[in-house]
């Protein structure tokens, strides 16, 4: 029962994990497929979510580059904000009373907010004309 239980219970934390992230790379989603315990499935994440806050920064600073300065302050003021509110968001989804798993949701979490405003401000980026 037990060696059936584990792989399920597994399949249960990739699945849950993957579910938030948008747009995985293919490099975690094959890391995810042979991660075995939650460190694997939390260094996967992590590699992947420097990879959404690299294009991120990249989409930040040419939009910053594309404002007015007043713009560019209200931008900064917005993306201060944001980098909060992440963090109390995704501070949400871990609970210390509820194991392991708490710290998949928090990362994913992370993952997917990170991976969506690279989303939204290369989207910004793209309608800009000024």
């Amino acid at each position: 029962m037990k060696k059936i239980l584990l792989p399920l219970v597994l399949f249960g934390f990739v699945h849950t994990t993957t579910v938030y992230a948008t747009d995985n790379s293919p490099e975690y989603d094959a890391c995810m497929d042979t991660a075995y315990s939650t460190v694997d499935m939390l260094a996967c994440t992590d590699a992947e979510v420097k990879k959404h806050d690299k294009l991120l920064n990249a989409n930040y600073r040419k939009l910053m580059s594309n404002l007015n300065p007043d713009r560019q302050a209200t931008l900064r003021k917005a993306q201060r904000l944001w980098i909060k509110y992440r963090q109390a968001n995704c501070d949400f989804y871990y609970d210390p009373e509820g194991g392991t798993i708490q710290s998949l949701h928090s990362s994913g979490c992370v993952l997917t907010m990170t991976a969506d405003r690279a989303k939204e401000l290369g989207s910004l980026l793209a309608n800009t004309k000024e």
